[in-house]
């Protein structure tokens, strides 16, 4: 019996020991990464011509719909993050010139080389999945409009602190379309129109759903 205590006292010291306090703490991004999957682009591949006539801010990109929803997925995260959980996120470009940066301007940097080059408590890599659910959800309902699709985010962030290399959390949160949502220029929302804001419309679009993602995740943290 004792035996056992002892072990358990030793495991709450350690859990003790490795949780992570991140109020009022700094982040640094060390990579970002946006992916977009086959499936969702042949989804929506019958607006190529629009989205070519959308303003981005790195024309030269090879993937116009990257460039168009990069920055936005990342800037709109950013001070949801920041204000929910009280942290303090540094700029994309706190490294300088002393790291490697992708052609959207993020950190491509491992965790070994931040901690060499940076001075933060906390570091941080970003993967966002935009994925699509509409294939499976046509074999449910074969008749299902062509004009419609079923969009799923997931978002994954590696926590890092200033002490090793190895991952100390790791946050996970995801959103998928609760109905059909058209697959017309209005499903980028005020990703591409400002004056759509996802606060004051019931409807459904991508910038509706990243948002119900970033929420997700940080209501999964918060309820640890």
């Amino acid at each position: 019996m004792k035996k056992l205590l002892l072990t358990a006292a030793c495991m709450a010291i350690a859990a003790g020991v490795f949780a992570q306090n991140y109020t009022n703490k700094q982040f640094a991004l060390i990579d970002y990464d946006l992916k977009i999957t086959d499936v969702f682009r042949e989804d929506i591949q019958h607006l190529d011509a629009f989205l070519e006539s959308v303003e981005v801010h790195n024309e030269d990109a090879d993937d116009r719909l990257k460039a168009i929803l990069i920055h936005h997925l990342y800037y709109n995260m950013k001070p949801v993050l920041e204000r929910n959980l009280e942290i303090s996120i540094l700029p994309i470009n706190s490294f300088m010139r002393r790291i490697k940066y992708d052609e959207y301007g993020y950190p491509r940097a491992s965790i070994s080389k931040a901690m060499r080059k940076g001075d933060s408590p906390f570091y941080f890599k970003v993967e966002i999945n935009l994925d699509s659910q509409t294939e499976e959800k046509r074999e449910k309902d074969p008749g299902l409009p062509d004009s419609i699709i079923f969009p799923q985010y997931t978002i994954d962030i590696t926590i890092y602190n200033d002490e090793g290399i190895i991952p100390v959390d790791h946050w996970h949160g995801e959103a998928s379309a609760h109905g059909p949502i058209q697959a017309d220029k209005n499903l980028f929302g005020d990703f591409i129109d400002p004056r759509n804001l996802p606060s004051d419309s019931t409807q459904e679009d991508l910038s509706v759903l990243h948002q119900q993602a970033v929420m997700d995740m940080i209501n999964s943290y918060l309820d640890e």
